[in-house]
């Protein structure tokens, strides 16, 4: 009996080896649900990942094309600007330079008119030192006369 029992505990053992190999198995299938899981959810953040870059890129095009848009609309007006301030400047250059002008031709004038008088008051000094050098020397060959004069009495 004993030898027929043996085929039986072979048997048993061979079963019990395969169920834990089973029991293995079983929970081998449960990694491999949860890791094909996670490349579901890998997949899906890749997707998400890839809209979110593509989204990315297109508001930063759109972001360009507005600082584009943006910048030559400040350039222009820039430009628009320095024109004016051009004109203004010119115009200024301009008015200055009459004021300028007038302001010159009234020193001139001014110059003129003191030159002139300077000259007046040099022409009457002038005959005034004459007038007296010609008294001076009028007093002073009277006195050589009477000087004469008197040597001539002695």
């Amino acid at each position: 009996m004993v030898g027929k029992l043996q085929p039986l505990a072979q048997m048993t053992r061979r079963l019990q080896v395969l169920a834990q190999i089973t029991g293995r198995l079983q929970a081998l299938a449960e990694v491999a649900g949860r890791l094909q899981a996670e490349v579901q959810k890998a997949g899906w953040l890749r997707n998400m990942a890839l809209k979110a870059a593509g989204r990315v890129r297109t508001l930063a095009l759109e972001a360009a094309g507005r600082v584009g848009s943006l910048a030559l609309e400040a350039a222009g007006r820039l430009r628009t600007l320095a024109l004016e301030a051009t004109g203004q400047l010119r115009t200024l250059a301009l008015e200055v330079t009459c004021h300028l002008r007038a302001l010159a031709l009234n020193a001139a004038d001014l110059l003129r008119m003191l030159v002139l008088k300077a000259a007046g008051w040099l022409k009457t000094l002038a005959l005034k030192a004459a007038g007296r050098l010609w008294t001076l020397n009028t007093l002073q060959e009277e006195k050589l006369k009477v000087k004469r004069h008197n040597v001539d009495r002695l």
